[in-house]
């Protein structure tokens, strides 16, 4: 038995097609020349991407969310995103404090300490998707002080709080002087006659007068 697999095998091979012993994990595909053993997507995350032909072998790929743990995608690993990496165990793990991965199905590697350029500095920590934020300090002068902000709004309350003593203050002396104006038109000019001493006058004026000669 083993001798005539022995000399089958040479012939297999010549003619191009992969012979694995009892097809287990393989589907045959009948062919002119016989069957063919073919590559079989194990189920699961694995699917077909090209079926076997005579000539090929079966082609798997992963589900969406998954991606080829080799070479020849026999089996699937679950596809880190960013802020993630792949462990030894075909998970992903989050990246740890102060390393960051902006990629898909990569390391995460450690923050920068230092910005690019002597003259910038850092205004923003990393994170687990992106590295330390640089800036350049005169970027940051540029923005109009808010100082003069500050001095135009003191200036305008101390205006108001003028305004308003100012009235406070004119109001009542205004009101006082009207009063008074009021009162002095009202006062007489001249001294005030008793009634009885202007009867007394209108009396001495009569006596005073001469005889009527009554016809």
């Amino acid at each position: 038995m083993w001798l005539v697999l022995t000399l089958l095998l040479p012939l297999a091979v010549s003619l191009g097609y992969g012979v694995e012993p009892g097809c287990e994990d393989w589907t045959v595909v009948s062919s002119s020349s016989g069957g063919v053993c073919c590559t079989r997507c194990k189920p699961g995350p694995l699917r077909v991407k090209r079926f076997c032909t005579a000539a090929s072998d079966t082609v798997c790929e992963c589900v969406d969310g998954f991606q080829c743990g080799d070479g020849v995608c026999s089996y699937c690993i679950r596809q880190c995103g960013k802020g993630e990496e792949p462990t030894r165990d075909r998970d992903c793990r989050r990246c740890p404090e102060g390393t960051f991965n902006s990629q898909i199905h990569q390391h995460c590697v450690k923050w920068s300490n230092s910005c690019p350029s002597p003259d910038q500095q850092i205004v923003a920590k990393g994170t687990a998707v992106s590295d330390i934020v640089c800036a350049d300090p005169v970027a940051q002068t540029e923005l109009p002080p808010k100082t003069n902000r500050t001095d135009a709004g003191m200036m305008l309350v101390i205006g108001i709080i003028c305004a308003c003593l100012i009235i406070g203050t004119a109001t009542p002396l205004c009101v006082k002087m009207h009063l008074k104006k009021e009162q002095t038109v009202k006062m007489p000019l001249g001294p005030v006659e008793d009634p009885a001493e202007q009867g007394s006058h209108s009396s001495l004026l009569s006596d005073d007068k001469p005889f009527e000669l009554v016809v």
